[in-house]
């Protein structure tokens, strides 16, 4: 799966509460792939599917899709101001 810095995990919380989505969660995910490799993406989503994988890091819910999760193991999200 992926890691979440505590840093990052305190951001998303903070942007999910100052939006009134304390129950979604935080998509990442794969979209396409080009000549220089997977772009990657993240979005709010508070319906989870049946084949996702879920974590949570520091109260932060992650949803990850079987499909994009070959892209994504081992990488970690960072806030960076």
């Amino acid at each position: 799966m992926i890691d979440i810095t505590p840093t990052a995990a305190d951001k998303i919380s903070a942007l999910l509460l100052e939006n009134g989505k304390t129950d979604h969660a935080l998509r990442i995910f794969v979209r396409g792939m080009s000549c220089s490799g997977p772009a990657y993406g993240m979005a709010l989503d508070n319906e989870p599917r049946a084949d996702d994988n879920v974590a949570e890091f520091n109260g932060v819910r992650i949803l990850v899709d079987p499909l994009s999760a070959q892209y994504v193991e081992g990488a970690q999200v960072d806030w960076v101001d």
